[in-house]
C-alpha cells in the first residue's frame, strides 16, 4: 500500500449506470463489504482490488493508481494516485433523448480536501452533458449535489465521480437517483465565492472602485474582462475611460461567481450604471449544460436590474475557444451563445454576438487576436472587441 505521505497528482473515481428509470436509484453502491472487492486484472500504471462490477479504463492515462479496500469506519474505497492522469471506472449506460435531473448522495473524505466533480460524460472525451461538484473534508460527510442535463447524443455514456489531486479520496457509499426538473436549481444560481487567495482582495479593489466612481457603463465577467487592465488597457483608455466605465473581472470564475460579486458589491446603493455588459460562461462549460449557463445569467440579470432597476443589460455572446473548429468547446458555446440569444427583448436587455471575428476562414482560432492559449485575447484582440462593442454601447446610453 502506497504511502499517504507521497506527493499525490491525482484520484478519480468514474461509474456509470445501465439506465435512467425516472423514481429509481440509478446507482445505489456501498463500498464497505469487502467481499465484493476484486483484484484488478494485472496491467501497468493501475492495482490493487475495486468493488465487483466496476471496470478499470485509466491504464492509458498512466495514473499508476491503487485502490484498496480499508476495513475500518465500517468499511471504504481508498482510491491513492501518484501520478498525472486519472482513474476511470464506467459501466455504459443507456442514452436518454430528454433533458433530466439527478441528485447525486455520496459519503466521502480526502486527506488532501479534494474537490468532487460529478459529470454524465460521453466517455473517452471531455464532452459532459451535466456535471456539479462539491468540496470534501478530511473528515467523513454526507454530500448531496443536483445536476441536470440531456438529452445525449452518444452511445457510450457514464456517471462520473472525478477527484483531481494532490490527495486521496475515500468514499463509502454513492447514490444516484433521477428527481424531477421541479425540484432542480443549477448551480449557476447558487452565489459561490472561489477560495483562491487573490480572489476576494481582487473582489473588494474592483468593487470599491465602482463605489467611488460611480460608472455609467461597466463591463463584468471573468479574466477576459479582468484583461482589460492588462492586454486591453490601450484599447480600454481610448475607448471605454472617457464614457465613465469600470470593468468588473475575476479570472476563472463562472456565473455563480459572478452573481455573488454582484450581490456583495454596491450596486444599486452606491453605484448605478446606465449600462452593464455580461461576457460570462466560458468557465462554466464543462460544469454546467447550456441552459444552466443561460438560467444562471438570466437570474444574474434578474438580480443587477432589482438593485438598480434602470440599469439596461447588453449580453455578449461568449467569444469562441480551442485552435481548432472540431474542438469539443466550440459547439457547446454555440448553444450557449443560442440560449442567449433569447434573453433579449431588445428594451431592457439586448444581446450582441461577434463571436466570428476571432474565428479565420478555416474554422481556426485567430492567431493575432487569441492568444496562444487559445482562449485569451491579444492587445488587438482587446482592439477588435472594442471596435465591435463600442456602437451599441454608445446607442445604449444615448452618446
Amino acid at each position: 500500500m502506497m504511502s499517504l505521505k507521497t506527493k499525490l497528482i491525482a484520484a478519480g473515481l468514474f461509474f456509470a449506470v445501465q439506465s435512467l428509470t425516472a423514481g429509481n436509484a440509478l446507482i445505489e453502491s456501498n463500498f464497505g463489504d469487502t467481499g465484493s472487492y476484486k483484484e484488478i486484472p494485472k496491467k501497468d500504471f493501475v492495482s490493487g482490488s475495486i468493488p465487483e462490477g466496476w471496470k478499470d479504463e485509466s491504464a492509458w492515462a498512466k495514473s499508476n493508481c491503487v485502490y484498496s479496500f480499508q476495513k475500518e469506519d465500517g468499511g471504504f474505497l481508498r482510491v491513492v494516485c501518484p501520478d498525472k492522469g486519472k482513474i476511470q471506472f464506467f459501466h455504459k449506460m443507456d442514452e436518454f433523448n430528454a433533458r433530466k435531473a439527478f441528485k447525486v448522495s455520496i459519503k466521502a473524505k480526502s486527506s488532501s480536501k479534494s474537490p468532487v466533480k460529478f459529470m454524465i460524460q460521453a466517455m473517452g472525451t471531455p464532452r459532459s452533458f451535466a456535471s456539479a461538484s462539491i468540496q470534501t473534508t478530511e473528515e467523513w460527510k454526507d454530500y448531496t449535489a443536483n445536476l441536470a442535463g440531456g438529452p445525449t447524443d452518444v452511445k457510450n455514456v457514464g456517471f462520473i465521480i472525478y477527484a483531481p489531486g494532490p490527495g486521496t479520496l475515500d468514499v463509502a457509499s454513492i447514490k444516484l437517483e433521477e428527481i424531477p426538473m421541479s425540484e432542480y436549481i443549477p448551480s449557476t444560481m447558487i452565489p459561490a465565492t472561489r477560495p483562491d487567495n487573490w480572489w476576494m482582495p481582487r473582489f473588494k479593489r474592483t468593487s470599491e472602485a465602482m463605489s467611488k466612481e460611480k460608472p455609467d457603463f461597466v463591463i463584468m465577467g471573468d479574466s477576459i474582462t479582468g484583461a482589460w487592465e492588462a492586454e486591453g488597457k490601450d484599447a480600454w483608455a481610448k475607448n471605454f475611460a472617457p464614457l465613465k466605465s469600470c470593468s468588473f473581472g475575476n479570472a476563472g470564475d463562472g456565473v455563480e461567481h459572478l452573481l455573488w460579486r454582484v450581490q456583495n458589491s454596491g450596486l444599486g446603493k452606491d453605484f448605478q450604471p446606465k449600462l452593464v455588459a455580461l461576457l460570462i460562461g466560458v468557465n462554466n462549460l464543462f460544469n454546467a449544460d447550456p441552459m444552466d449557463i443561460s438560467a444562471g445569467t438570466k437570474n444574474l440579470i434578474d438580480v443587477i436590474r432589482k438593485a438598480s432597476p434602470s440599469t439596461k443589460i447588453l449580453v455578449i455572446g461568449v467569444f469562441p475557444v480551442g485552435q481548432k473548429s472540431d474542438d469539443v468547446r466550440r459547439q457547446m458555446i454555440k448553444n450557449v451563445n443560442a440560449q442567449y440569444e433569447k434573453l433579449a427583448d431588445n428594451k431592457d436587455i439586448f444581446y450582441l454576438d461577434f463571436s466570428s471575428e476571432f474565428i479565420e476562414s478555416d474554422g481556426s482560432i485567430s492567431k493575432t487576436l487569441i492568444r496562444s492559449d487559445n482562449v485569451h485575447l491579444t492587445a488587438e484582440g482587446y482592439s477588435r472587441y472594442a471596435e465591435k462593442i463600442l456602437p451599441k454601447v454608445k446607442e445604449i446610453l444615448g452618446k
